[in-house]
């Protein structure tokens, strides 16, 4: 098994905030291809690019962002562990899983070859981002990025953003932000808007045609800030055929006063 490797390399940038005090971030990045035979036909590949919040107004905010951070990536069992120690532990985890799960039938099709040339790759990829997306007083959007390629016809790439409390830490939900029984009046501007925004469909009718679910185009909790409004992300097959990818629906603010929490 042969590897390259970039070791994590932090990167102190400073993200000014809209109308509030800035916050400041570190970059990490680790990027390896780990071989399955020494015939380096097959590999995992493994790239990782991530932004850290390294200040916020308050150490408390801090603790709970990073540490959020840190498992929407990777997944509970390493959310008490630092970014860099998180990611290296993480990726461990691959490489483990990947040698055990692909060895045996490296070795099958190596014996097999000998007699039938075989057209198979155990190639596969993950590809993994996370970065600011949006910061100011009130609010911060953290925008995670995924590709991961198992085999098949194609990968699967997918985006979440996490909103955070700039006071506290904790998450922000579409119920912190609207009045109660508003969804229903939001998931109709979000289809309204999503007409005027796609440039292939003219009107709900041909969405629907092409495969959209428009019931299910709903606030949906995949949402992130700017300084103009809000976008809600669905990732793909979640309202229509994989085809079409992702689809995102952005909602000015003057659109949602009404619905706001003062």
């Amino acid at each position: 098994m042969k590897r390259t490797l970039l070791a994590v390399m932090p990167l102190l940038l400073l993200v000014a905030c809209n109308s509030g005090s800035p916050i400041e971030t570190e970059q990490l990045t680790n990027q390896q291809t780990i071989y399955l035979t020494d015939a380096q036909t097959d590999s995992l590949y493994l790239y990782f690019e991530i932004e850290n919040p390294t200040r916020l107004p308050s150490e408390e905010a801090l603790e709970r962002v990073q540490g959020s951070i840190v498992t929407s990536l990777f997944g509970e069992r390493y959310s008490r562990l630092p970014l860099a120690e998180a990611m290296g532990a993480y990726i461990m985890m691959c490489q483990q899983e990947y040698m055990e799960n692909n060895t045996a039938l490296a070795e099958q099709m190596q014996d097999e070859e000998s007699e039938e040339e075989l057209d198979m790759s155990l190639c596969e990829e993950q590809i993994m981002t996370g970065r600011v997306a949006y910061a100011d007083k009130n609010a911060l959007s953290y925008l995670i990025e995924q590709y991961i390629y198992m085999g098949g016809a194609h990968g699967m790439n997918t985006r979440h953003a996490y909103n955070y409390s700039m006071e506290t830490g904790m998450l922000l939900t579409e119920s912190d932000l609207f009045k109660d029984n508003t969804m229903e009046e939001l998931a109709e501007l979000l289809r309204n808007a999503m007409v005027e925004q796609n440039e292939e469909f003219d009107s709900r009718q041909e969405l629907v045609a092409a495969g959209f679910d428009l019931e299910k185009v709903i606030p949906n909790g995949n949402f992130y800030f700017s300084e103009d409004g809000i976008t809600w992300i669905f990732t793909p097959y979640e309202i229509a055929p994989y085809v079409y990818g992702e689809t995102e629906i952005f909602l000015d603010n003057s659109r949602m006063e009404e619905y706001r929490k003062k």
